[in-house]
């Protein structure tokens, strides 16, 4: 075989040549029999008749109904005395391929229905309601009982789609019992299909395009993909297929899940959007490992997906008949949030055939027409088999074998004694036993080849099972023929050239439970000849197949298979195959031998590490503590072997056990315990060593020229580099533990490593929150912009995007807000978002997500109808990601624009099962931050003032920096003033005073987003003042930079406010009531028709009363 190693003797590592022959004939006297030299028998039933005599028996019944003479009757003579011609003259034969989905028709005509409604636009067909068009993914999952047909459904959905779209690409799958420790078996099978498809389909050109968005698309991650899917090479350009070597820098549980996660759905994306509608069948789910139902779920749930997107799944009912089954939680799960997702949950259930099906299927098999002829024979068979499709088959396979079913070549009809058979076959206890009987009339050497096969899976390639067959010195042809055989008897279905399939699950079980296959010896001797057997690249590719085959038996402490776990369980690692990755490293450091940390430590140590973040990623924390123990136990490993260990436990306390006041006592002790360093000081003396520190810091940074930084090299320190970890660990927990003082430490100390050492992980990050700091602690905004920029140059020189998400956000929305407008952050921040996905860092990125999509579109003034069609994805996608304030934050907004539009009936749900706003007492000063918007702008100021005194300066200090900060101020000031105009109370003119100085303050240090809040401010207090035409200057200015700058609600609202002012200070109803129009257009323009309708109710037309005014004057 070209390009493959062929083994001479099929020696395992474990026996010599000799010691395999002798141990095989021993295990196959009993069951199988002993196999050497096997000479290949024809399993083929079909009897060939000469020319003569088919034409002698034809010719004296053409007058005959048979269906078979029909079927033959477009043939000439001269083709039926051609040799070929009567080879395939099968009249003998059961008709398989005529079964189809008999009893099936009212299942396939949802499956066809919901193929419409899928490709309804690609095929250019009127929508039949709006709710329709907006459901883009859909789900169906197919149940029934073994041999019920689910495989013969799923397999019409193929044929249905190409016939509704031809452009549609499809990929299928197909779980296994044997194989359900290997992670993603059927999602790789089936994607890899998908990419076969692509580049069998489009034009060379296309498929290279598509290859360059999909690498554009998920960027370095592209290796995440290529590890799981092989096949990505087929459309990827050449100069990236050796990225599939790639390795991941870091490790972090949320992140590695996230990254995998936003690759994975970002090339579904891509797929399904360059090669039509994409639809993905998945069979035997039952077998599913969790990892492939995660991936079904999160693209099931893939709100970003605009694409046409369908995932069919079939699985045995009898297997998942709990309601506590993962594949039955899963799918519960997925109806609960369809509508909340935007995607469509189907359930089809399959039953058994009643007697009229039955009958039906057997005159398909014995190409029988009339219903009365097979009616003794089908009460039979349904008897026999309680109306199972395959049983059936089976039963009437075993019939036609045991010669109580035979085609009469003088009449050319099936014949049969139904009273014979329902004597003969009382014995007949179920469909394994009819397949197994079959399989035991098979040539021995046939026997075993099914055995092999049976341990590859449900799909078999052909050079893969030459490996084994060659242990036999049996030639390639051999094999080929034998598999045609096999083919004909209806055990395997081609699928191309060189892959075979079983043609039912049955029959696959039956072939492990026969002879010694379901063995562990067996499987271990067919793991370790493929061990041997496969080059470097075709181990990669069955990597998790073989070493699951190797590890089914025990073969005691072998160093050699503790590596081949080791690699697998890193593999699993890079594709966050979690709880497949725990298996295979639990089985290496089982293998260890005794001296394994004194003679092997790298592997040791490696196979335990990745047991603690795996343990940790699982949930189990006592065989992660196990594992960390063995680890920091030894004294032979230095600091910087063990900082992934404390860095496991630091998350751990943090993030599982939520204390995140323990995880920062525990980085301050490896610190200070591991590399000697002190930092912190007690909490008592922090406050004073953060700030002395801090300035230190700033001043030591202004010191430097940009020179230093522009050859700042990159960090190389192994223990620096850990050290930086665990200090981001650090920083990170304090975030948590509201420990500001011990966040602005630990930005001090690795800014000061950055300039010592060179840059980290992190990048230029450090630098840009020191330019926060430096802002908002000193009031600095010229060292914030300076150390922003620096951030940034430094940022740009590194190679990780690790930090770049939170970089870009901190900038653009903590930073530069305040000196630039806000508007000029949203292309940085959809970059950050795209980073920060890729990188894992779903919190950072989804806050730029959201600042760009809610916050500054909302506080820009654009449309609400375009923030709120945003809303639905953003919170579903923050409630899948678990980021209950990220959801809050959309939720409170999506509440907002709805009250503003007045659709009050479609309420944004606050609480739910992830996020009870009551309970986040964090929330509260958003849910305050939606009030005040929402009384200000209805017009409720005696209520918004009310909420101003309560909230307090609250906000800014919880949300220092942000962006939403100037609104809420303004708006607290503003309300303030209106009460102070019609109450004349003293607190209420003190608060708006301050307010409007603190926004002046503001504006005078540069910051251009607030331009159009100040003069309004300062038109309130001239109202309150008399000062009436310094007033209406100041009306003016802030109505036009209001609308000049597009900030459409506030140059609305300063409309209001100046009309309420031309009305009851100047007694102008001309000049009110030309505002009042101004307003409501500006509020229709911004979509609050809650407002406008408010606004005409109390105002009326005012066109019209100025209207009336006049023509009464005159």
């Amino acid at each position: 075989m070209p390009g493959k190693r062929r083994l001479n003797s099929g020696s395992s590592p474990t026996q010599s040549s000799e010691e395999m022959k002798e141990s095989r004939n021993h295990r196959h006297l009993n069951g199988t029999p002993s196999v050497i030299m096997p000479s290949v028998v024809s399993v083929d039933s079909v009897i060939t008749l000469d020319s003569d005599e088919v034409s002698s028996q034809l010719s004296g019944r053409l007058g005959r109904s048979s269906s078979f003479i029909r079927q033959l009757a477009p043939l000439d003579d001269a083709d039926l005395r051609t040799n070929a011609a009567i080879q395939e003259l099968t009249l003998n034969k059961l008709r398989f391929d005529s079964v189809g989905l008999i009893g099936r028709e009212e299942e396939l005509e949802i499956l066809k229905s919901l193929l419409r409604r899928m490709l309804l636009t690609t095929t250019s067909t009127t929508s039949s309601s709006e709710e329709e068009d907006d459901v883009k993914r859909f789900g169906v999952f197919i149940d029934g009982h073994s041999g019920v047909g689910r495989t013969a459904l799923l397999a019409s959905v193929k044929q249905e789609a190409l016939d509704l779209c031809p452009t549609v690409t499809i990929g299928e799958g197909k779980f296994d019992i044997t194989s359900s420790n290997v992670p993603y078996s059927a999602i790789t099978t089936a994607f890899g299909n998908i990419c076969d498809n692509i580049s069998r389909q489009q034009q060379a050109k296309t498929t290279d395009d598509i290859g360059q968005i999909l690498l554009e698309e998920v960027g370095e991650d592209i290796h995440l993909l290529a590890q799981l899917i092989p096949q990505l090479d087929l459309i990827l350009p050449f100069e990236v297929q050796s990225v599939r070597k790639a390795r991941i820098e870091s490790f972090d549980v949320e992140a590695a899940r996230t990254k995998f996660e936003h690759a994975f759905r970002v090339m579904t994306r891509v797929m399904s959007s360059c090669c039509g509608p994409l639809i993905v069948l998945l069979d035997d789910l039952q077998w599913a490992d969790v990892s492939s139902l995660n991936v079904i779920d999160f693209l099931m749930s893939d709100t970003g997906n605009e694409h046409k997107f369908m995932i069919i799944g079939c699985f045995r009912s009898e297997e998942v008949n709990d309601i506590s089954h993962v594949l039955t939680r899963r799918i519960e799960g997925l109806k609960e949030k369809q509508n909340r997702f935007k995607f469509h949950i189907t359930n089809i259930s399959l039953t058994n055939l009643d007697l009229d099906g039955v009958n039906h299927l057997i005159m398909a098999l014995l190409s029988i027409t009339d219903e009365t002829r097979t009616q003794s024979l089908a009460e039979v068979c349904f008897k026999r088999s309680m109306g199972n499709p395959f049983f059936v088959i089976e039963f009437v396979s075993l019939l036609e074998e045991e010669r109580l079913l035979s085609f009469n070549l003088g009449t050319l009809e099936w014949g049969w004694d139904s009273s014979v058979i329902d004597q003969r076959t009382m014995s007949t206890a179920n469909v394994v036993d009819l397949v197994r009987s079959r399989m035991k009339k098979l040539p021995q050497s046939t026997q075993l080849l099914l055995q092999y096969a049976a341990c590859l899976g449900q799909r078999i390639k052909f050079d893969i099972l030459y490996y084994l067959w060659a242990k036999l010195d049996t030639p390639e042809e051999d094999l080929a023929s034998l598999l045609a055989q096999l083919v004909k008897a209806n055990f395997f279905e081609k699928v191309d050239n060189r892959t075979y399939r079983w043609v039912h699950d049955q029959v696959k079980e039956t072939a492990l439970m026969t002879g010694d296959a379901a063995e562990p010896a067996f499987q271990f001797e067919v793991g370790c000849t493929l061990y041997h057997a496969l080059d470097n690249d075709d181990l990669e590719d069955l990597l998790f197949e073989v070493t699951d085959l190797i590890n089914t038996a025990k073969v005691g402490r072998r160093l050699e298979f503790a590596q081949l776990n080791l690699r697998a369980g890193e593999k699993a690692k890079k594709i966050s195959a979690f709880n497949s990755a725990s298996k295979f490293v639990a089985k290496g450091i089982e293998l260890l031998p005794t001296d394994a940390w004194e003679n092997h430590k790298d592997l040791t140590l490696r196979l335990h590490i990745i047991g603690v973040q795996m343990e940790l990623a699982v949930g189990r924390i006592e065989i992660m503590e196990k594992y960390s123990k063995a680890v920091l136990s030894q004294t032979s490993c230095t600091p910087v072997e063990k900082a992934p260990v404390y860095l496991a436990q630091c998350y751990e306390l943090a993030s599982v056990s939520l204390n995140s006041s323990a995880s920062i006592n525990l980085g301050l002790k490896v610190l200070r315990r591991e590399f000697g360093m002190r930092f912190g000081g007690t909490k008592l003396l922090r406050p004073a060593i953060a700030i002395k520190s801090l300035l230190k810091t700033i001043k030591a940074v202004k010191r430097k020229d940009k020179e230093f930084f522009e050859k700042l090299g990159e960090m190389t320190d192994p223990s620096q580099l850990v050290i930086m970890d665990i200090i981001s660990r650090i920083s990170y927990s304090g975030y948590f533990a509201k420990d500001v003082f011990i966040q602005v430490l630990c930005t001090v100390k690795l800014v000061d490593l950055t300039m010592e050492h060179g840059t980290g992980a992190l990048g230029g990050f450090p630098f840009i929150s020191l330019g926060l700091l430096a802002m908002a602690v000193m009031k600095d905004n010229e060292a914030a912009a300076q150390f922003t920029q620096l951030g940034f140059m430094l940022h740009a020189k590194c190679k990780s995007e690790t930090a770049t998400s939170a970089a870009i956000f901190v900038a653009n929305q903590l930073i530069y807000p305040w000196m630039r407008p806000i508007q000029l952050a949203r292309p940085e921040l959809e970059v950050g978002y795209t980073s920060g996905m890729r990188a894992g860092n779903s919190e950072m990125g989804l806050w730029c997500h959201l600042s760009n999509h809610i916050v500054i579109p909302y506080q820009t003034g654009k449309p609400l109808e375009s923030i709120l069609s945003k809303c639905s994805a953003l919170a579903a996608q923050c409630e899948e990601l678990k980021l209950a304030l990220h959801e809050i934050t959309v939720r409170l907004h999506w509440q907002l624009i709805l009250d503003l539009m007045g659709a009050s009936e479609k309420v944004a749900v606050l609480n739910g099962d992830s996020v009870n706003v009551e309970k986040w007492q964090e929330s509260k000063v958003d849910q305050q931050f939606k009030e005040i918007n929402e009384f200000v702008f209805l017009g409720e100021y005696e209520a918004a003032a009310r909420v101003a005194l309560d909230l307090g300066d609250s906000y800014d200090k919880t949300r220092t920096n942000m962006p939403q900060v100037m609104p809420v101020n303004f708006l607290r000031a503003l309300a303030m003033y209106t009460m102070a105009r019609h109450t004349r109370k003293g607190k209420y003119l003190r608060q708006a005073k301050r307010l409007r100085d603190k926004i002046g303050g503001w504006l005078k240090a540069g910051n251009p987003n607030v331009s159009h809040f100040y003069p309004l401010l300062c038109a309130e207090q001239a109202a309150i003042d008399k000062k009436k035409e310094d007033a209406r200057r100041h009306y003016h200015d802030a109505i036009v930079l209001s609308a000049r700058t597009g900030h459409i609600q506030y140059a609305a609202l300063a409309n209001e406010r100046y009309a309420d002012f031309c009305r009851n200070e100047l007694g102008d109803e001309d000049e009110a009531s030309f505002r009042i129009e101004e307003a409501i257009r500006y509020y229709k323009e911004w979509g609050a028709h809650a407002k406008v309708e408010r606004l005409q109710r109390i105002y009326g037309d005012s066109r019209d009363n100025r209207t009336q005014a006049t023509v009464g004057t005159s």
